[in-house]
């Protein structure tokens, strides 16, 4: 009989004829690799750990994801010395601007909390008791490494960041608006049900974060990407609800001059908003802007932003048509475009680098996005680290205006200090190698692959054809 026949899986008889073909070390290898990932998959989880990010569900009269679920946040108490200081991280992802986009969001962790773990382990750490539930954590993208500023300023390595021993507060962000949404009315999308209810859920987020013990003595907002956008529209209400408390704010990647979509973004989440209807925007920028909508970008409430404020961007994001790797974009090399953009984003981050404003700005020609993660210690103007000048401008109270800009603008800083920058690549870290898709497919693949090798799909019991016993195999036939 030829050609390609499905056999019968019997595993005794498998592994009795594996055992005289497949090398001993081989098969040890492999039922190591499927026990693991089973007990990966399979982990209960363990009760939070000390330093793990606990998860506090809020229940609202006006509160709703996306999907309608309860917003959540996650709180790590920080170190006996520091714990009544507070930092509030508020969770980055993009935005959805239409009906459909919003419900493809609404079934993933960016626009529903259904299946928001119990706590968030700081790092897999190979010598925590925990470690196997950590792994597991890590691997499915769900630990406080893995989100913006977790290898960088929100470490808990005193030697990475001076806000090791802080408290931490991470705003988990599923409304698709930089927490901006104030629209009631659900919007009916295939038949379901969407809540653009974003600023209540902050809302609720703080109010319900303020009532832990201890109570802060200081407070830091930030966020990054659309996190960041969130953060600078919520930096002076945080800093009127909480007085007298004082707050600084921190805006990571914040600043996207070139993008045309947030008309579409507002018109979505605050359908009615206006000079006397607008909720979630900040009130200054409101009352002195002719379009209340444009204080959604970060750019126009940072004109307006009494709180002190200090601006992580660089000069090109994401945003840029042209890519570079992780390295300054020196002159020589620079394009029009490289120009043009950079004079752009320069221009948008004007009220942070003027001499007049208490903000501090450090914009960077590195092209990399979220520079207080990857780029913390990476990222430099002469010869400063972003951790260090952060570290200045908010400890020492250093004027810290560091903009890295092309030689023909540089005339036109201003206030700002025209430095250039030095990018160094940083250390490979396991949450910029292995992305939370790329992990997933490893694992897939194990659990897929690894039978295959141990277990080959043949039949090993011989059936008699003719004079000659014969065996069927996913490869064909072959004869005994």
């Amino acid at each position: 009989m030829q050609g390609r026949v499905w056999a019968r899986l019997s595993v005794g008889s498998h592994l009795a004829e594996s055992s005289r073909t497949m090398p001993l070390a081989s098969r040890v290898v492999a039922v190591v690799i499927v026990l693991a990932c089973a007990l990966l998959i399979f982990w209960p989880e363990p009760p939070c750990g000390h330093n793990a990010y606990h998860r506090h569900i809020i229940h609202g009269k006006r509160t709703a994801c996306l999907d309608g679920s309860p917003p959540v946040f996650y709180y790590r108490r920080g170190k006996p010395r520091d714990e009544h200081k507070l930092v509030i991280s508020l969770q980055g992802g993009g935005w959805c601007k239409t009906s459909a986009g919003c419900a493809l969001r609404s079934r993933t962790d960016l626009g529903s909390t259904r299946n928001a773990p119990a706590c968030l382990p700081q790092s897999p750490r190979l010598l925590d008791a925990s470690f196997p539930h950590n792994l597991k954590a890590w691997i499915f993208g769900r630990t406080a490494f893995n989100y913006e500023g977790g290898v960088g300023f929100l470490s808990d390595v005193g030697a990475t960041t001076a806000w090791a021993g802080w408290s931490v507060a991470r705003f988990v962000y599923c409304d698709g608006g930089s927490m901006a949404g104030t629209r009631h009315a659900a919007d009916m999308s295939e038949g379901k049900p969407l809540y653009y209810r974003g600023h209540y859920n902050f809302l609720a987020q703080l109010d319900a974060l303020l009532r832990l013990k201890p109570r802060p003595t200081e407070i830091v907002l930030t966020g990054c990407s659309s996190g960041g956008m969130a953060a600078a529209l919520k930096c002076d209400l945080v800093a009127e609800r909480v007085s007298p408390i004082p707050v600084r704010c921190v805006l990571d990647a914040a600043v996207f001059p070139s993008s045309e979509e947030f008309d579409t973004l507002a018109a979505l989440m605050m359908p009615t908003a206006s000079k006397n209807n607008s909720r979630s925007l900040p009130r200054r920028c409101v009352l002195a802007e002719a379009d209340a909508r444009s204080c959604l970008r970060a750019e126009v409430a940072l004109k307006h932003t009494q709180t002190p404020t200090y601006v992580i961007n660089d000069l090109f994001n994401w945003q840029h048509p042209q890519e570079h790797d992780f390295a300054a974009v020196d002159d020589r090399a620079a394009t029009a475009a490289d120009v043009l953009f950079t004079r752009t984003t320069h221009a948008a981050l004007m009220p942070a680098w003027n001499a007049s404003t208490p903000h501090g700005v450090f914009a960077s020609r590195c092209h990399v996005h979220c520079q207080s993660s990857e780029g913390w210690l990476a990222a430099r103007i002469d010869g400063v680290s972003l951790a260090e000048s952060l570290r200045r401008w908010y400890f020492e109270h250093a004027r810290e205006k560091r903009v890295d800009l092309h030689v023909e603008t540089r005339e036109r800083a201003g206030g700002a200090r025209a430095a250039r920058a030095a990018c160094h690549t940083p250390a490979l870290s396991v949450s910029n190698f292995w992305p939370v898709e790329v992990r997933l497919r490893v694992l897939l693949v194990m659990v897929l692959v690894v039978p295959l090798i141990l277990f080959p799909y043949c039949d090993w019991a011989p059936r008699v054809e003719g004079s000659q016993p014969v065996r069927t195999c996913l490869r064909g036939t072959s004869e005994a």
